[in-house]
C-alpha cells in the first residue's frame, strides 16, 4: 500500500450539483411488513405507483427530501432482485453526454429512451441514469428523514472508484483509509448526499471481508438524517423493528427492513 493510502485525503474539486442521487428502489418479499416499518423511518405514508424504473414492478413510494425511496415486490429477470438494495437513480445534466462516456469507458449498460441502466457487476449496484428532473414531487409532504448516502461494498476502490468518476462525472472528493480504520474508502459527493465505496483493508479480518468473502460486492448499508432521532427511534420500535446502537448512530436491523441496514443519524459532515 502506497504511503498517500494511510491517511484519509480529502480532493478539492468543484462538480457542482449537475448530478444527483434522486432515489432509491428497495426490493421486498413482504411488503406489508416492510411499508410499515419504512412509514415509521420516515414519518410518512406512502403512495402507490406505477413505477417509471425498467422492470420494477407497482410500488409504494416516499419522498425523503429531495428523493424518493420506493419500495416494490421482488423482481424477475436479469436484474431479479428478491430482497435488498435492488438499484439507485442518479440524475445528470446530459444524459447523452454521460451515455458517451460510459460507452468509452466500456461499461456495461442498456438503453431505454431517456433511461440508461448501467449493471451490477460494472458498477457494484444497477443504476438507472435519468435526465435531471425539476420540481417532480407528485404532491408529497415533508417528512422527518432525508437521504444521506448509499454504501456500496466493493473489491478494489481504485478500479470502482474510476467508474463511478465517469458515472458521476467528477473523481471523488475523498479517498483513503476510512477513518474507523477497517477499510479503503472513496466518496463521491453529488449535491448534499454521497456514494461511499469501501473495501475491507487487505490482510485484516473484518466483519467487511466476511461479506465480501460470503456474498460478493454489492449495496452495502442506507444512511438517513433524522430530522428527530429520538422520535423515530421511537416510531420504530413501536412497529417491532429491531434496532442496533452504534454511536452516533441507530442501525435499523436489516432483517426487519428488507434486508437493508438502515443508518439513522442526528446529523452528518462528510
Amino acid at each position: 500500500m502506497s504511503s498517500d493510502q494511510l491517511v484519509f485525503e480529502r480532493l478539492v474539486f468543484d462538480k457542482g450539483d449537475s448530478t444527483r442521487l434522486a432515489g432509491v428502489v428497495i426490493c421486498s418479499s413482504d411488503l406489508d411488513h416492510d411499508i410499515g416499518v419504512f412509514s415509521a423511518i420516515t414519518g410518512a405514508t406512502s403512495q402507490l405507483m406505477t413505477h417509471r424504473n425498467p422492470g420494477v414492478p407497482e410500488a409504494s413510494v416516499f419522498l425523503i427530501g429531495d428523493a424518493r425511496l420506493s419500495i416494490a415486490g421482488s423482481t424477475e429477470g436479469e436484474h431479479a432482485v428478491q430482497r435488498g438494495i435492488e438499484r439507485l437513480v442518479i440524475e445528470v445534466a446530459d444524459l447523452e453526454v454521460t451515455a458517451q462516456a460510459l460507452d468509452s469507458a466500456g461499461a456495461n449498460i442498456e438503453r431505454y429512451d431517456n433511461i440508461l441502466l448501467i449493471s451490477r457487476q460494472w458498477a457494484g449496484v444497477l443504476i438507472e441514469v435519468r435526465p435531471r428532473m425539476i420540481g417532480d414531487d407528485n404532491g408529497f409532504s415533508a417528512v422527518d428523514v432525508v437521504l444521506d448516502h448509499v454504501a456500496i461494498l466493493v473489491d478494489d476502490v481504485t478500479a470502482m472508484a474510476h467508474r463511478w468518476a465517469v458515472i458521476t462525472g467528477g473523481p471523488s472528493a475523498h479517498s483513503g483509509v476510512h477513518p474507523l480504520g477497517t477499510s479503503i474508502a472513496a466518496r463521491f459527493l453529488l449535491g448534499d448526499k454521497m456514494i461511499e465505496l469501501l473495501a475491507p483493508l487487505p490482510d485484516l479480518v473484518s466483519p467487511l471481508r466476511t461479506r465480501l468473502d460470503h456474498f460478493g460486492p454489492g449495496p452495502l448499508a442506507l444512511a438517513l438524517i433524522a430530522h428527530d432521532i429520538d422520535a423515530t427511534v421511537a416510531a420504530v420500535s413501536v412497529v417491532g423493528a429491531r434496532l442496533i446502537d452504534q454511536p452516533p448512530h441507530i442501525i435499523v436491523h436489516p432483517s426487519d427492513a428488507s434486508g437493508v441496514p438502515i443508518q439513522l443519524t442526528p446529523r452528518v459532515q462528510h
